[in-house]
């Protein structure tokens, strides 16, 4: 177990530990929350708030560079390479499942830029907590469990300069019974002072133009992408 506020670098030891649990600095209440996740009267359901890189990382980039394209990149955003563990990873006791919504539901591929700079658009998601693993021996547990559902947004056309990989443009945990499923909407606007199909100058000015395209994805490993063009 970890109890860290930065990254560390685990790539010498995924191979050769079981389990990993990174605890973080989690507080006055974090003995209780870590026991329970140990002795399994919860699942798990956390997931990474920034890029665990490998050992070698700090050789590839100087510290005091901020360029977050330089080298092989900085953040989830721009790192080029493969991570340990990449920002929004997480595991859970159980198995999961998430797709888009009933097509009738699902928003206009083509949008106005209007839209996307002010209400945003609505993505239905489909959240479904499929059971226990294979050959799991703690079958008379997890009758319920959370989940953080995530997604996505990278622009394919519209950008002049290296555009980033991706950005989180909303989130949101559940809990889901197993067996069942839950219903979860997702707006790009989510976040509070954001613009999450706005392409960014050199001089720091923000627009959406016609002609540009993006694609939404869901979860950290880009399932399910889904063409906007304005």
């Amino acid at each position: 177990m970890l109890v860290n506020g930065e990254p560390v670098a685990l790539d010498a030891y995924v191979d050769r530990i079981d389990v990993i649990i990174e605890a973080f600095e989690g507080g006055q209440a974090a003995g209780t929350a870590f026991a329970r996740i140990v002795f399994g009267e919860v699942s798990p359901s956390g997931v990474m708030p920034f890029t665990t890189y490998p050992a070698e990382f700090v050789n590839q980039i100087a510290m005091d560079n901020y360029d977050m394209r330089a080298g092989p990149g900085l953040t989830y955003r721009f790192y080029k390479e493969k991570a340990t563990f990449p920002f929004g990873h997480g595991e859970s006791y159980v198995n999961w499942e998430q797709k888009w919504g009933p097509s009738s539901a699902m928003p206009a591929t083509a949008q106005s830029v209007e839209i996307l700079r002010g209400e945003g658009i609505v993505f239905p998601v489909v959240v479904t907590n499929t059971g226990l693993p294979v050959g799991a021996t703690y079958g008379g547990r997890f009758t319920s469990a959370a989940k953080v559902v995530q997604m996505f947004l990278k622009i394919t056309k519209g950008h002049d300069g290296v555009p980033p990989l991706k950005t989180l443009v909303a989130m949101e945990k559940v809990w889901v019974d197993r067996g069942q499923s839950a219903h979860v909407s997702l707006n790009t606007s989510a976040i509070a002072g954001t613009c999450a199909f706005c392409v960014v100058s050199a001089t720091g000015e923000s627009s959406i133009s016609v002609g540009n395209e993006y694609v939404v994805e869901l979860g950290v490993d880009g399932s399910d992408p889904y063409t906007i063009s304005v």
